[in-house]
């Protein structure tokens, strides 16, 4: 009985070696042969990314006068340019050829050259068929002449439009604002204030700021807006920053220079946002009469809060 079961073992082993050999020399007879290859020489298998003779890069054949294509510089299909032949003539060459009463037009083959009569405006005409090399055209309210019975070059009286005046509420006739400066004698006014409802604003986010508590006591920061108008810097509302509250007045030790537009995006938990956007985009400074050294030494409880500030 033990012999029987040894002789059983010994067969199954050597069956399983036998299996071992054919399967390695099945394996390595496929990948000589390239339908198979761990090292990607098939065309089907890239694992070290090599391409395939169909993936190769094909070059693209340099232009020529005989490829049939107009490239090149080619006046026509591999005509003219730098081609030896020269093109046939044609109604686009900008040559007065062929049977063309004008350049590229008339004649039994290129379309009728423009007319004075010929119902389009065309040719530099200024209205259809009047202007430009044909005859004036009648008088009208854009001809930029005075003429009807106009006030004022094309507007007034009873044909054309009201001509602007300071007084109209348009900003026209190059006033820098409506109905002020440029011809007009009125000075344009200038806002040098912020409204009620954006101090309150500005107001309520600082205080709802986490850096205003870690200010020192003595600590003064201001935030000061301005803006631009009709062309030139204006001064507008500075708002004192102590600790834990906002001040009447006071000597700053460092000054937030902020422009008044980011004021509408303020809400009571961005302030430490928009003053970095502002700073991003180049519409903030930052002033101080004090060395860095003592900045630093007497805010040295906001530096996590830095950022706030522009710095």
């Amino acid at each position: 009985m033990e012999k029987s079961k040894r002789a059983k073992s010994k067969k199954y082993l050597a069956l399983l070696a036998v299996s071992i050999v054919l399967a390695l020399l099945i394996f390595f007879f496929i990948g000589s042969k390239g339908s198979l290859s761990m090292f990607g020489n098939s065309s089907s298998d890239k694992i070290f990314g090599k391409k395939s003779a169909a993936q190769a890069e094909v070059p693209v054949p340099e232009p020529t006068c005989t490829d049939g294509i107009q490239n090149q510089g080619e006046g026509g299909v591999d005509c003219g340019g730098p081609c030896p032949e020269s093109c046939p003539p044609s109604c686009n060459d900008g040559i007065l050829n062929q049977d063309e009463e004008k350049t590229d037009c008339g004649g039994t083959i290129c379309s009728a050259c423009p007319t004075c009569t010929d119902g389009i405006q065309n040719q530099g005409e200024r209205h259809t068929d009047c202007g430009g090399p044909c005859q004036a055209c009648p008088p009208d309210c854009t001809d930029g002449i005075q003429n009807q019975d106009e006030t004022g070059v094309d507007c007034g009286g009873t044909i054309c439009g009201p001509c602007p005046t300071c007084t109209d509420g348009i900003q026209n006739q190059g006033e820098v604002g409506i109905d002020c400066w440029g011809p007009c004698p009125n000075a344009c006014p200038i806002i040098t204030a912020l409204t009620a409802e954006e101090l309150a604003k500005v107001k309520d986010a600082i205080l709802s700021s986490e850096f205003i508590s870690a200010l020192p006591k003595d600590g003064i920061i201001a935030l000061h807006f301005f803006n631009y108008q009709y062309g030139q810097r204006v001064e507008l509302d500075t708002i004192f920053i102590g600790k834990d509250q906002i001040l009447t007045s006071g000597t700053p030790d460092l000054t937030i220079l902020m422009h008044t537009k980011y004021i509408a995006e303020i809400t009571p938990t961005n302030l430490c946002e928009i003053i970095p956007k502002a700073n991003t985009n180049g519409d903030l400074g930052v002033e101080t009469s004090m060395s860095e050294s003592s900045l630093l030494f007497k805010y040295a409880g906001i530096l996590k809060y830095k950022s706030c500030f522009g710095l």
